[in-house]
């Protein structure tokens, strides 16, 4: 076996070049690869704040608007064009003061995020400038439920020694532990119990999402007759309740009738 000079072996410093060029080819891949997708993905174009965090917002009724107004403006040499503005949920909307913008114009972007549910929520506004590139615009906000105790239907319709149950909802965002039993307060000639609570959904906390509890109350008319404007109070603490109004079979609302909220007079904690 041959012997190899060592003049002819690869020496420390030989081997750390070789390493650092590989690495300094790695870096200048990796730089432009970085700069490709932050042009492509919308590089600051105008000037401004891109971000808005509505922070702990509260939903109000089956559907909660927020809105805000991002100011802009073109630090360019150049004119502007604003062409389209499209977003990434359905659930927000955002229209501009302008679409042209000569150097030192300024626009108003002016966005809407809808919320139904609660939960943590990130959307973003993407205003498409033609050549120029993309700017993007991003929202963010924590939803909760204002009326924690929700009783879905909006109404029961009873009749005598027939039992009819209704499901219940609560939404706790402090607590794991079994909710509280609702206290009910029934009309004269109705019975109503409830079921025990089983827990549908853990707590969230990092994205606002509440424990849901789900049970079921059990609504008799043991009484001949109903009285009329009778309806069911359920409280669950001391600022959670819901009205469930109550008809006797002949004179029930159509089916998909609305005959006013089922969560009513919250009050916030």
């Amino acid at each position: 076996m041959t012997a190899t000079p060592d003049s002819a072996r690869p020496t420390l410093l030989g081997q750390l070049k070789v390493a650092g060029a590989i690495l300094g080819g790695i870096v200048v891949l990796l730089g432009g690869a970085y700069g490709m997708y932050y042009v492509s993905v919308g590089r600051p174009l105008l000037a401004g704040d891109h971000e808005h965090d509505f922070g702990s917002v509260v939903l109000e009724g089956n559907s909660s608007s927020f809105e805000h107004t991002f100011d802009l403006a073109n630090r360019t040499r150049r004119t502007v064009h604003i062409q389209e503005i499209k977003t990434s949920c359905g659930c927000t909307v955002a229209a501009p003061s302008r679409t042209k913008l000569e150097p030192g114009d300024t626009v108003q972007i002016t966005a809407t995020l809808s919320l139904r549910h609660d939960g943590r929520k990130v959307t973003k506004v993407f205003l498409n400038c033609g050549d120029d590139g993309i700017d993007v615009l991003r929202l963010e906000a924590a939803a909760r439920y204002k009326q924690r105790l929700v009783v879905p239907a909006d109404f029961a319709v009873l009749q005598q020694g027939v039992v009819v149950e209704r499901a219940i909802q609560y939404h706790d965002y402090d607590s794991d532990e079994t909710p509280p039993a609702p206290r009910i307060t029934a009309p004269g000639g109705v019975k109503a119990t409830f079921t025990q609570w089983r827990q549908l959904r853990r707590r969230q906390p990092s994205q606002s999402r509440s424990a849901r509890w789900f049970g079921r109350l059990r609504i008799e008319q043991v009484a001949e007759i109903l009285t009329p404007n009778a309806a069911l109070l359920v409280r669950v603490g001391d600022d959670q309740e819901v009205t469930v109004p109550l008809f006797a079979k002949a004179s029930a609302p159509r089916q998909g009738s609305r005959v006013g909220s089922a969560a009513t007079r919250p009050q916030e904690k």
